[in-house]
């Protein structure tokens, strides 16, 4: 499996400066370098993002693909968070944005009620959305407390993909806390 990833790497590596070689100013090629750079070179994927979003300004995959590398620094995490919403708003319809980071970046400035409303954004377009379903579980049951909200979604999320462990647990501890709050 290693040498399979090694072996597509070389040869996106290699599709990419090939681009490059024929276009200098592809914004497109740079951020699809930035993408397998990242793997290796934060620092040099992110002067690749920029490069390419400089060049291709209306990227949304491009503004995410950044917001990931800066991501990794704790210092720089509300500067993440700008650049996943400018993809959002570049691209709503498209959840391929991590949403997951958008949620845990709120998470971190203590917004949970923002990161509820992103979530049934993305849900209002893409109900199936297994990302956004399992973290709308999980914050309407453990940090809201609307535990029959959390079984709906969970249920929701099981009904896509039956084996999805992270739902069945935030499902079990959804039903217990909603038998608790009966009693």
């Amino acid at each position: 499996r290693a040498e399979r990833f090694e072996a597509a790497l070389r040869e996106g590596r290699e599709l990419v400066q090939r681009a490059l070689a024929i276009d200098p100013e592809n914004g497109d090629a740079y951020l699809q370098r930035a993408h397998l750079t990242a793997f290796e070179d934060l620092s040099a994927a992110e002067a690749d993002f920029r490069k390419g979003l400089a060049l291709s300004p209306n990227s949304a995959e491009g503004y995410a693909g950044l917001a990931t590398v800066l991501y990794e620094d704790p210092a720089r995490r509300e500067e993440a968070l700008q650049l996943l919403e400018r993809a959002r708003r570049i691209d709503p319809l498209e959840p391929g944005y991590d949403v997951t980071k958008a949620v845990f970046l709120m998470y971190e400035r203590s917004d949970i009620s923002g990161a509820d409303k992103l979530l049934s954004s993305v849900l209002e377009r893409h109900p199936r959305y297994l990302p956004a379903l399992v973290r709308q579980c999980e914050i309407r049951s453990m940090l809201l407390g609307r535990h029959a909200d959390a079984v709906r979604l969970c249920e929701q999320a099981l009904a896509v993909d039956p084996l999805l462990e992270e739902a069945r647990r935030v499902l079990i501890r959804a039903y217990l806390d909603l038998d608790e709050a009966v009693a």
